[in-house]
């Protein structure tokens, strides 16, 4: 994992050196926003660790710099300022996640893990992207399949939701997949989300997320697939 780090504080420093060293990951370090968002912009990284004290100008410029990238950088900001509110702001400028300065350091595993995670979720689907161009044909030409791709060519480029049934095997994921080919966000990722396998208490949170102490075992933010 190649990870770029800015921050001014000396021993933050120090802890994030030890700790991403002991993970063997290739990092660099900066104390000056403008060359971080230089060297942001000028190479490619796995992760940002970015340092604010509050939403400042570089917070702007390193988010629009992000967004307008093919492929999004996930951005941790760190900061002291732990109020629920300003993390609300940094989340809306696109952060991944939020590390307190301070930090305990099962918070920085966590969202470690949760990076580790993204990354080859990104590499998988960059796989399927790919794959797309081998999708199976829809095969047949009765009335039947030729109502089917005519739907789908109706649908695709709707932004309405579509719910597709059917028995096992008749090739329900087939059809969802030609649906994503078909349409405006086909350049993104196609996500599949086995729902069945979900315990039905967990599924709202796997789905959507959840803060910080919104219940017993949440620990820390959790990004939702949503």
């Amino acid at each position: 994992m190649h990870i770029l780090i800015f921050t001014t504080d000396t021993l933050l420093k120090k802890q994030l050196k030890d700790f991403f060293a002991f993970q063997n990951c290739e990092t660099e370090y900066l104390d000056d926003e403008k060359e971080t968002i230089r060297l942001f912009k000028k190479k490619e990284f796995d992760v940002i660790f970015f340092e604010v004290s509050d939403l400042i100008k570089s917070v702007l410029e390193i988010s629009n710099q992000n967004n307008s990238s093919k492929i999004k950088t996930p951005i941790v900001f760190i900061s002291k300022n732990k109020s629920p509110s300003f993390i609300v702001k940094l989340m809306k400028y696109g952060a991944f996640d939020f590390l307190p300065n301070p930090f305990e350091i099962k918070d920085l595993v966590e969202i470690f893990k949760d990076l580790k995670l993204f990354i080859k979720s990104n590499e998988i689907n960059s796989v399927k992207k790919n794959e797309f161009q081998k999708i199976q044909s829809i095969i047949g030409q009765s009335d039947s399949i030729k109502k089917i791709k005519s739907i789908i060519n109706i649908i695709a480029n709707k932004e309405a939701k579509v719910l597709i049934t059917g028995e096992n095997g008749v090739g329900k994921e087939l059809v969802a997949k030609w649906i994503h080919q078909k349409s405006n966000r086909k350049s993104n990722p196609f996500v599949e989300v086995n729902c069945a396998a979900i315990p039905n208490d967990l599924i709202e949170s796997e789905l959507f997320g959840h803060e910080k102490g919104s219940f017993t075992s949440a620990i820390k933010m959790h990004m939702g697939k949503f």
